[in-house]
């Protein structure tokens, strides 16, 4: 894997979100865009049915913007051993899961993914659907 996107795999689209937070956003977070603010402030997801944004492609520092990638393979951090080929959910600490009823698709497991390790997805794009 070269740059975090596998060969013959979909290069990430990628936004520029910026970090009022706090706090630094680590590598591999799925994020969401921070309610009544400007269109570009993000946030780490808190809630399995938030409306997932993208996930961030750098460590993003507060006051900062960073790059986040919105559509195409791309590595997020598991919350749980994640499943090669099964769909993703976000998990309420900005992680990926396994999908779990009433959260939000981020995308497709490209590979087995251990907890706390950075795995390669594929993502759906921003505002997905809930998981029946």
């Amino acid at each position: 894997m070269a740059n975090g996107v596998q060969g013959g795999n979909t290069a990430p689209e990628t936004r520029t979100g910026y970090n009022d937070t706090g706090s630094t956003i680590p590598k591999g977070t799925l994020v969401k865009l921070k309610a009544a603010e400007s269109y570009s402030e993000i946030q780490p997801v808190a809630a399995i049915a938030d409306v997932v944004y993208g996930v961030a492609a750098a460590d993003i520092v507060d006051k900062a913007y960073g790059p986040v990638y919105i559509r195409g393979c791309c590595q997020v951090l598991a919350h749980a051993a994640l499943t090669q080929g099964g769909i993703v959910t976000a998990h309420s600490n900005g992680r990926a899961v396994n999908a779990v009823t009433g959260g939000r698709i981020v995308g497709v497991a490209l590979e087995i993914g251990a907890s706390g390790a950075l795995t390669e997805i594929e993502l759906s794009g921003p505002g997905a659907p809930l998981s029946p």
